[in-house]
């Protein structure tokens, strides 16, 4: 498991509660302490899961990880990608923390990305060690 004790959930906006709340019910089953909170707390393991118009809130991982958020979406692994129907899940370790953020376009694509997360179905989708890419078949 990449959590092994505690982590923060942040949510880009109010409206992904009731995801997080979820997701930290879910993460509860396998003894990890996660708490949503409006923002992220120096030295804790971080979740993050927002809308593409949320990435600015963690522009610093994305830009780490070298993922774009814009017109299109590009990461260091994938072609440009349109960001209709898509999702990334990035995995990040810095500075003795584990921080994944997950982004999609719409609440409906977040929730999938989330429910891959939660049944193990994001190895499915993992395009390098450190992060999925998950696109909507049209």
């Amino acid at each position: 498991y990449f959590f092994d004790g505690a982590a923060d959930i942040v949510l880009g906006r109010a409206s992904l509660l009731e995801l997080g709340a979820g997701l930290r019910r879910t993460l509860s089953t396998f003894q990890i302490d996660a708490q949503v909170k409006n923002g992220e707390e120096p030295g804790k393991d971080l979740i993050f899961l927002g809308l593409f118009d949320d990435a600015v809130q963690a522009e610093g991982y994305l830009s780490r990880a070298g993922i774009q958020v814009g017109e299109t979406l590009r990461t260091p692994f994938t072609p440009d990608l349109e960001p209709q129907g898509t999702a990334i899940i990035s995995l990040q370790e810095q500075d003795g923390r584990h921080i994944l953020i997950v982004l999609a376009d719409t609440l409906d694509t977040l929730a999938d990305a989330t429910a891959r997360l939660e049944s193990g179905e994001f190895r499915d989708v993992i395009v390098s060690e450190l992060l999925g890419v998950i696109v909507a078949a049209n």
